[in-house]
């Protein structure tokens, strides 16, 4: 493969790549006055195209895509094609989109490479399910991890969970995941449908550690984002419980931060996208200490404006009841006091509020 980090980048923006031509140069002749012409295409990399809803690979994308032309100090951008009729993605928001997400993910790629040999190593092991792994569906109905389920989540069921999630739980040791042991498993798969990674939830209440990651797992994959439907609009999550609260568009972002990479793919696959991080990011007036002094991020502005740049509609906050935000200021303040999160309001009553949300979308 001539330029593998454009393939994985693409691959992790788009799920499926099919490769022409591999390992096949390009070879053209530039005539004094810039034009091209071409005796061999090369390799490139087919993927659907997210601009004209093309879904047989008709997007073709050269290796020499943004990389140096020859003697110049241009680009080539030109090598950029959809062949479905019609279509003049080049002439779109959605190349531009598509071309900042790459040059992102090229620098993420290339800070990568630059760690020492054996983090490298540490990131890129094949991920895979811990010992012991069982679906909940197989677990008796007094199981302590079924009972953990419905005392916790509420309308969380095994048989929704595993149908849905493929959740599973596991009592076993594994000497690779070695915090994984009586944990409930909340599998991680890519837009391909293979297995990021996962992760694991204590039934022990005095556990020091509630969720665990395991070792490798990388944070700039989108939890449930295969099962949700371009068309639909995704709900942004901060945890995996409260995307699955959501409902079947609930994604999980692991945490209140989106790099443009990750935000470019939101803009990617979903016209829109509603936020529903937990309450502590919508209140405005919550500070940190940074080497500046005390400034206020106000995270679920800050998530918006970086999600919009991307978004063909802009994306709509989650009307977060008045008590829930008063919570929320009072622990910001200090005071002990427990903030729900979309997970605890339990799925009927997340259904409810992100009614009117669906609304603004036309």
């Amino acid at each position: 493969m001539l330029n593998p980090l454009l393939y994985h980048i693409l691959k992790s923006i788009c799920g499926d790549v099919a490769v022409a031509n591999e390992g096949q140069k390009r070879i053209a002749q530039v005539a004094p006055d810039g034009d091209e012409t071409v005796a061999q295409y090369g390799e490139s990399y087919y993927v659907d195209c997210w601009c004209c809803g093309d879904t047989k690979h008709r997007l073709s994308i050269s290796y020499k895509w943004l990389t140096k032309r020859y003697m110049s100090t241009e680009v080539y951008t030109h090598v950029f094609h959809c062949f479905n009729e019609g279509c003049n993605i080049t002439a779109t928001p959605e190349y531009k989109r598509i071309q900042a997400a790459v040059i992102d993910g090229a620098q993420d790629a290339r800070l990568l490479a630059a760690l020492p040999r054996n983090q490298v190593v540490a990131q890129t092991v094949p991920m895979r399910l811990p010992n012991g792994f069982t679906p909940l569906t197989e677990l008796r109905f007094d199981h302590p991890a079924v009972t953990f389920i419905s005392m916790k989540y509420p309308g969380f069921t095994p048989g929704y969970l595993w149908k849905g999630y493929r959740v599973g739980y596991t009592d076993q040791y594994d000497d690779d995941y070695r915090l994984a042991q009586n944990r409930i498993i909340f599998p991680v798969f890519g837009l391909d449908g293979s297995l990021a990674g996962w992760q694991g939830r204590t039934i022990d209440r005095n556990s020091p550690k509630r969720w665990y990651l395991p070792p490798g797992f990388r944070k700039d994959v989108i939890f449930n984002a295969h099962q949700v439907p371009q068309s639909s609009i995704p709900v942004i999550c901060e945890g995996i419980p409260a995307a699955i609260a959501s409902g079947p568009t609930g994604v999980c972002i692991f945490g209140k931060d989106l790099s443009d990479t990750r935000a470019a793919q939101f803009g990617l696959r979903w016209r829109g996208a509603i936020i529903a991080t937990d309450p502590e990011t919508f209140v405005p007036d919550i500070r940190v200490k940074t080497k500046a002094g005390h400034q206020p991020p106000v995270y679920a502005r800050k998530l918006q404006c970086v999600l919009d740049k991307y978004l063909k509609q802009p994306a709509v906050m989650f009307p977060w009841p008045d008590d829930a935000l008063n919570l929320a200021k009072q622990k910001v303040a200090g005071a002990d006091v427990k903030v729900p999160d979309p997970a605890d309001l339990g799925m009927r009553e997340m259904a409810r509020l992100l009614k009117g949300c669906y609304a603004n979308f036309g």
